[in-house]
C-alpha cells in the first residue's frame, strides 16, 4: 500500500498556519457562515456543475451556451451533460492516436461484496435497529454515487435512512438557520473544510474522535484510517482555539476530494512544439511560453478564435486554484506568526508578477479574462477555445466525453507548475459528520452510516459507478485494478499517474489561513490584481494596496494587541 509520503522535492505541504488569536472582535456568527457559503462555492463548489441525479444518467440534456471571446466575435458551443452508458474502451493511447472516450458504465463493486465486507467487521451492525437518521447534504456526484447503495445498509443494520441533498447555497442557509435556532433537525450533514471552520468555532459540531476510537462501534482493521489520503483527513481537523487545521478535533470523515492539475490540448501543444513536462514545469517559464504560444495562433489567424491559456479571472476566483499553486511554489503565507500580512515581501511580489503576468500574455480581452469563472474555464477547454489551463482535478471527465467536449481524446494533463521552492496545491474534500445538538443515540446510529459510507469498500463503489466525477479519497480505491482499468484511457492515459502523483506528493492542507475573514482578504486581493492585468497598476502598486487593506481589516477585527 502507498503511503502517501512526501516526495524528496521541497514543497509547501501541511505547513503551520498563522498564529493564535489573542482577541476577536469578528462578524457575527450568520455572517461568517454566510461567506463560507460563498467561498464554498467559489473555493470548492463544483458541485452544481456536475451534479446529475442518478434517474437521469441515461438521459441526454442540451444546453447552447454562448460566450464572446473577443470584442467582434462570438463563440457558440454545444453543450451536453451526459450520455447513455457504453463500455469504457481501455486501449492505451499514443501521442498520435486520441485516446478512447472515458464514460463510466456502472458499478463495478457488487452488492454482495459490500455485504461480504460488512459482515467481516468487528461491528454490530444491527445495534441502532428500528433508529431513524435524516442526512441532509449538497448535491454532488459523490452523493448521487451514494444513494442508490443506501438500500444495503438499510437492511443489514435495520437503521432507516433519510438523505435530501440539495443545491450548495440552499444547503448551506438552511443549516446555518438550524444551528442558530438551535433545533438542528438533522442527523448528519455535509462538510468541507471551510464549513468546518465556521460551525465548530460557535460548538455547533460534534468532534467524531470518541467514534472513530470505540471498539464497539468502530473496527479499526475494516475501517482502515490509514488508507485515506493523508491530506483528506489533514482539513478534517480544526482547533478551536488556535485557528489551526490539522489539529485538534476530527469533525467530518472524507468522501470526495480535488486537487488540481496542468490540462492542455495534446495535439495544439504537439503542432506547435511544446511540451507540457519541459515548457509549462517551471512558473517562472509559463508567461514566457503563454506569449510563444499567443504567437504562433496569431501567426495562423487562430488567435481571437483560441487562446493559449485560460484561467479563473472573475472577482475572488482570481485569488483561488491556480493562486494556491503559485503560494506553494514559493512557499507563501498570507501572515507571519503575529498575523501581520506578507504581502510586500519579494517573493511575494515576485510569485504574484508571474501569475498576473501569464493573464496578459494569453492574448484574451481583459473583460473576458474578468468574466472567467471555474464554470467558463471548463468550457473553454470542452468547446475547443483554450489549449491549457490549470484547474480542478475532477474536470477530466468532461473533457474527455464526447458529450460534454468537442475536443475528447485531445487533452493531457500534468502536474501543476513548480515554483522555486517546490511544487503544491490545496485540496478540497467533502465529507460528512455530525451536529453536536442532536441525541446520543441518534449520534451513534448516524456515525455507523458515516463510517459505511466512506469506508474502503464503499468509497471503492461510489468511484465506480456512472456518476463517478469526483476523486476518491483512499488509496485503496486509487489501487485498485478495477479503478484503474476504469480510468485507463482518461486523458491520454495521463490523468490516473499525475493526479496520484499530486496526491501523494503535492497535495496538502487548505494553503489559506482558516480564519472566518479569508473572503474578505480574497475579495479585497481581487480588485489590485485585476488593475495589475489592465494595466493600471505595476505588481508593487497592487501588492501594497493590498497589504494595506488587509492590515486594516486584520485590525478591525482585532487581531492584534493595542
Amino acid at each position: 500500500m502507498m503511503s502517501g509520503k512526501k516526495g524528496e522535492e521541497k514543497h509547501c505541504s501541511v505547513r503551520e498556519k498563522e498564529g493564535r488569536i489573542t482577541r476577536r472582535q469578528a462578524v457575527s456568527t450568520a455572517v461568517k457562515v454566510a461567506a463560507a457559503g460563498v467561498i464554498g462555492l467559489v473555493v470548492g463548489g463544483v458541485a452544481g456543475y456536475f451534479a446529475k441525479p442518478p434517474e437521469v444518467i441515461e438521459k441526454i440534456k442540451t444546453e447552447t451556451v454562448t460566450r464572446t471571446v473577443t470584442q467582434t466575435k462570438t463563440v457558440t458551443s454545444t453543450v451536453t451533460a451526459t450520455t447513455s452508458p457504453t463500455t469504457t474502451t481501455t486501449t492505451p493511447a499514443t501521442t498520435t492516436t486520441p485516446a478512447a472516450p472515458f464514460i463510466p458504465t456502472k458499478y463495478l463493486v457488487s452488492e454482495e461484496e459490500i455485504v461480504k465486507s460488512m459482515r467481516e467487521a468487528n461491528i454490530n451492525w444491527r445495534a441502532y435497529e428500528g433508529e431513524e437518521i435524516y442526512v441532509f447534504t449538497l448535491t454532488f456526484p459523490w452523493v448521487d454515487a451514494i444513494k442508490p447503495l443506501i438500500p444495503i445498509f438499510e437492511r443489514e443494520t435495520g437503521i432507516k435512512v433519510t438523505w435530501d441533498a440539495v443545491a450548495e447555497m440552499e444547503w448551506g442557509d438552511k443549516v446555518n438557520t438550524a444551528f442558530a435556532a438551535g433545533t438542528i433537525p438533522y442527523t448528519g450533514i455535509s462538510l468541507g473544510p471551510i464549513y468546518t471552520w465556521q460551525w465548530a468555532g460557535p460548538g455547533w459540531l460534534e468532534p467524531l474522535d470518541d467514534y472513530l476510537h470505540n471498539d464497539k462501534l468502530t473496527d479499526p482493521d475494516w475501517f482502515n484510517y490509514d488508507d485515506f489520503i493523508p491530506a483528506t483527513t489533514y482539513v478534517s481537523r480544526w482547533d478551536r482555539e488556535t485557528k489551526k487545521e490539522g489539529t485538534g478535533p476530527t469533525y467530518f470523515m472524507p468522501g470526495s476530494s480535488l486537487t488540481n492539475l496542468f490540462f492542455y490540448r495534446a495535439d495544439m501543444f504537439e503542432k506547435y512544439g511544446f511540451d507540457p513536462k519541459k515548457d509549462f514545469d517551471y512558473w517562472p517559464d509559463v508567461p514566457d511560453k503563454v506569449a510563444e504560444l499567443r504567437k504562433a495562433l496569431e501567426k495562423d489567424g487562430l488567435l481571437g478564435q483560441m487562446y493559449p491559456i485560460t484561467l479563473r479571472g472573475i472577482r475572488i476566483f482570481i485569488t483561488t486554484e491556480v493562486l494556491t499553486t503559485i503560494m506553494q511554489g514559493w512557499n507563501l503565507t498570507f501572515f507571519d506568526e503575529n498575523w501581520k500580512p506578507r504581502f510586500l515581501e519579494p517573493d511575494w511580489i515576485e510569485a504574484m508578477d508571474v501569475y498576473l503576468r501569464t493573464f496578459k500574455e494569453s492574448g484574451q480581452p481583459v473583460s473576458r479574462i474578468f468574466q472567467t469563472s471555474f464554470y467558463d474555464v471548463a468550457q473553454d477547454i470542452q468547446s475547443g477555445i483554450a489549449l491549457s489551463t490549470i484547474d480542478i482535478s475532477l474536470d477530466a471527465p468532461l473533457f474527455d466525453n464526447p458529450a460534454t467536449s468537442k475536443v475528447a481524446g485531445k487533452v493531457g494533463c500534468y502536474l501543476v507548475p513548480r515554483g522555486p521552492k517546490g511544487r503544491g496545491s490545496r485540496i478540497w474534500v467533502w465529507g460528512l459528520g455530525m451536529p453536536k445538538n442532536i441525541p446520543q443515540k441518534k449520534k451513534e446510529a448516524t456515525w455507523l452510516f458515516i463510517e459505511w459510507v466512506t469506508s474502503p469498500v464503499v468509497t471503492k463503489a461510489c468511484a465506480l459507478c456512472p456518476a463517478m466525477s469526483f476523486d476518491p479519497c483512499r488509496f485503496s480505491t486509487w489501487e485498485d485494478e478495477r479503478f484503474k482499468n476504469l480510468v485507463s484511457t482518461l486523458l491520454r492515459g495521463e490523468w490516473y499517474p499525475y493526479t496520484l502523483e499530486m496526491y501523494s506528493k503535492y497535495t496538502d492542507g487548505s494553503v489559506y489561513p482558516t480564519i472566518p475573514e479569508l473572503l474578505s482578504i480574497m475579495d479585497i486581493m481581487s480588485g489590485p490584481m485585476q488593475d495589475v492585468i489592465a494595466g493600471k497598476l505595476t505588481t508593487e502598486e497592487a501588492m501594497k494596496q493590498i497589504y494595506d487593506a488587509v492590515y486594516d481589516l486584520m485590525k478591525t477585527a482585532g487581531y492584534y494587541k493595542e
